[in-house]
């Protein structure tokens, strides 16, 4: 498997390497980590709609896994940055 990555010349040819590969859910941590916003923010955008999220739980289970989708967390930032630069031009 080396000599058919290193004949390739890009170990990211490897169908199985997922090193270059950016998630399009995030779990509450990797927001966290990722854009800096605490636990309870993260939480509040999901309440207030702000950005797209999903639970994933058992059926009979209370608690589950909350992903939040990250191009939602992308164009909410955008949105800020472009309302931000408009009104300090005013």
């Amino acid at each position: 498997m080396h000599n058919l990555i290193s004949a390739c010349g890009n170990k990211a040819s490897d169908k199985n390497d997922t090193s270059t590969i950016s998630p399009q859910w995030l779990r509450v941590e990797q927001v966290q980590a990722l854009y800096g916003l605490s636990r309870s923010k993260v939480f509040e955008l999901i309440r207030e709609g702000q950005v797209v999220a999903a639970s994933l739980s058992s059926p009979g289970k209370s608690r589950g896994v909350r992903l939040i989708s990250r191009e939602s967390l992308d164009e909410l930032i955008s949105a800020s940055i472009t309302t931000s630069n408009k009104e300090g031009r005013e």
